[in-house]
Formats: structure tokens, sequence, C-alpha cells
């Protein structure tokens, strides 16, 4: 399919290297479109899926988008241009890490649909999570919910001040599944699994992770001491969580906003992670 104009100027200001918040500003102008007094909806001069081909980001739900934009609140649809300049920052920083990994671009009902929970789990987020079978579904919210949780978080929901922060942050957690299961033998339920073959592979991820983790602190006061203060400046909720811990220290150092640290590069090792390697820019 061609492109329409609007989607090529997009393109074209990709290619210029424009900054991420100058691009979202394009896509949002491109995209949103109107809404009328009676429920009425004027597409926008570009579909997402457009945008998203122009762009060179390959979408799992490509053909849903446009039916999202048309169906959303405008602060939705505001968002959704957000995922695609995120998406595009991300693909743009880190080509080979996501070259393999199958993205969603999601609302709140859409999210919660792909997972069977309510849509007020992610009511107003702009995020991501990682789905079932290792799909990342960003979270098309608005971007004063992710200050509010960014505040919440302390500096945890997003280490780091980079625009594709969050989208590498699930990455990361994608790989460390992948590599639990390549050295374990835990098989991922298959596709269209239920909610109990997912809790039971969750369950079964958590004892190993855990219990290792267990042994090593253990083995090793003098380690876990300091891997306890490293992860508090990660994020308060990284000292709870390994897996969060693992991700946010990936994900900084892969951006180049941290650098490696043998404690924390056992910790990797210990709960069954790859060890972070920076980006070459």
């Amino acid at each position: 399919k061609g492109l329409s104009p609007k989607a090529k100027q997009i393109k074209q200001l990709a290619a210029k290297g424009v900054s991420r918040k100058q691009l979202q500003a394009a896509i949002e102008k491109a995209i949103v479109g109107k809404s009328g007094w009676l429920g009425g909806y004027t597409p926008g001069e570009a579909s997402p899926s457009e945008v998203c081909r122009a762009l060179g980001i390959k979408v799992a739900n490509e053909g849903e988008l446009d039916e999202l934009i048309a169906n959303s609140w405008d602060y939705e649809r505001r968002g959704i241009a957000a995922a695609i300049a995120q998406l595009s920052v991300a693909q743009q920083t880190d080509p080979d890490g996501l070259r393999n990994s199958v993205i969603r671009i999601d609302t709140a009902k859409s999210a919660g649909k792909l997972l069977g929970v309510s849509k007020s789990e992610f009511t107003g987020v702009l995020g991501a999570h990682i789905g079932p079978l290792g799909v990342i579904s960003i979270i098309a919210g608005s971007e004063e919910d992710a200050d509010q949780l960014k505040r919440l978080y302390d500096s945890g929901y997003d280490s780091t001040p980079h625009p594709a922060h969050t989208v590498i942050h699930e990455n990361a957690h994608r790989s460390h599944y992948q590599e639990i299961e390549r050295r374990s033998g835990i098989k991922k339920p298959a596709k269209g699994a239920g909610h109990r073959e997912w809790d039971e592979y969750q369950a079964k991820v958590d004892d190993l992770v855990y219990g290792r983790l267990s042994r090593e602190y253990h083995s090793d006061y003098e380690w876990a001491s300091r891997v306890t203060k490293k992860t508090k400046d990660i994020s308060w909720y990284a000292t709870t969580d390994p897996f969060e811990a693992v991700a946010e220290y990936s994900t900084a150092v892969r951006l180049g906003y941290a650098k490696n640290d043998k404690d924390l590069d056992r910790l990797c090792r210990v709960a069954l992670a790859p060890v972070p390697r920076r980006l070459s820019r």
C-alpha cells in the first residue's frame, strides 16, 4: 500500500533524527482525528497502521490499531501516538534486541481483553506489560498519568530518562524468561492456554529463581547486604522483586546510564538472567 502525504512527512521527520517529543507531536497531529458531538468520529490524515509502516515498526496488532483509534477516548488516541513514537525510538536504539520481539500497541480496554483482566488494571497507564507468549504490550495512556506513576514508584518506574526505557525494560523481562526456560527446561504454556497453565508456569519460574537467590543470599551474607543496598538505588520495588531489579539494571546498563557492577552481574547470573552489555551507539 502507498503511504499518505502525512505518513511520508512523518517518515522524513524520523529520518532527520528529530526528538521523540517532536515526532510524537507530528504523529498526534496526523492520526488523532476528531470526535463529533453525537459520537461520530472523523479520522485523521493518516492511520496509525500506515504511520507504523512508514517508521518501519512491526506491531502484531497493526490491523486492529485503526479500529482502536476510532473507538477510544482522545487521551488514548494521543497515547497511541506516544506509543508509536516511543517504539520508533526503541527500535532505533536497540534494533537487534527488538528484532524478534512481538509487540502490540494497546489501550486499557484491549490490554485487559488480551490478558483476561479488568481494563481498570491498565486505565491511565502509559507504560508496558509483558503478556502471554512474551508479547510486549505498550499501553496507550496519558503522559500526565505516567508522571504520576513515576512519582509513585520513586525512581523505579523509569530509572533512566531515555524515551525507549519502558520498551527495552520489558524486552529485558522477555530475555530473562527465555534464559530461564533455556537453562531450566521449564516450558512456556502453548498458545491459547488458560489462566491455570500460566499461573503454574509463573509459580515454577518464581520457585526456581527465588530458591536460587535464597541459597545464594544465605551462603554469602556480605554479598546479599551489598545487593540489597544497590537494588534500593535502582528502585524501591526492586528490593522485593528480583525480576524488576534485573530488568531495571539491565536497561540502565544497556542504555549507558549505569556501568556493569560485579555484585549486580552476579545477581543476574544467579537469577538466570543474561548479564547486560551496553548497546553500541
